[in-house]
């Protein structure tokens, strides 16, 4: 028997739209910045310029970079500096999940716990990739964005339904429980979003399988 085609991520994304589940969209300071990053002669210094606009983007650059993730020994105190030691792909992702975690916004205060927790498992994930590089072949940045955005389906659910998941500090969302009242679930409302936001593939694929040993 032929199985039908599986749908496209624009069409389950207009699917999720018509069901009231809303994409942040991507903020117009990352499509400049992702326009410049494509000319043959794009230097660190415009993306910077491009970044200081942006003083929330700014402030959690500056909190990665000092952060365990990158490994830096020292004091970085201006944009060029911190793009420059960084690399222009790794400042790329990291500037990306700078700009997502503030889109997809706090619904409550209840969401602290939510965000600390997701920074220490990207914390770890980040450090995992960095000391096993040679046998894993995972850039350490983007084992931080896929560990900092494995669950952000969570929030983004329960912006939609106003029950889901209510007392996140104890209890954690079943995906067949997901699926059953809602027809879809977080790990898949995270992947559509990173692959609407244009994310590294192999950190859309970590989102959307995080919850299935197989393809973990």
């Amino acid at each position: 028997m032929v199985q039908p085609p599986s749908p496209s991520a624009d069409q389950e994304i207009e699917t999720l739209l018509a069901r009231g589940v809303n994409l942040p969209p991507q903020p117009r300071i990352l499509q400049e910045i992702d326009v410049l990053a494509q000319r043959d002669d794009v230097s660190l210094r415009a993306i910077a310029a491009l970044v200081g606009r942006d003083a929330g983007l700014t402030a959690r650059l500056f909190k990665v970079v000092h952060s365990p993730v990158l490994g830096l020994r020292r004091e970085v105190d201006s944009l060029d500096e911190a793009l420059s030691l960084m690399g222009l792909k790794p400042a790329l992702t990291v500037i990306k999940s700078a700009a997502l975690r503030d889109a997809i916004g706090d619904p409550g205060a209840q969401l602290d716990a939510f965000w600390d927790r997701a920074n220490d498992i990207a914390v770890l994930c980040s450090l995992i990739a960095r000391r096993q590089r040679d046998v894993l072949r995972i850039a350490p940045e983007h084992a931080h964005m896929a560990g900092l955005f494995h669950d952000c389906g969570v929030p983004i659910l329960m912006q939609r339904f106003p029950g889901y998941c209510r007392d996140i500090a104890r209890t954690w969302p079943d995906l067949e429980q997901e699926d059953a009242a809602h027809n879809t679930s977080h790990a898949v409302v995270g992947y559509l979003l990173a692959r609407n936001w244009k994310l590294p593939q192999p950190v859309s694929q970590a989102i959307r399988h995080h919850h299935d040993p197989a393809q973990a």
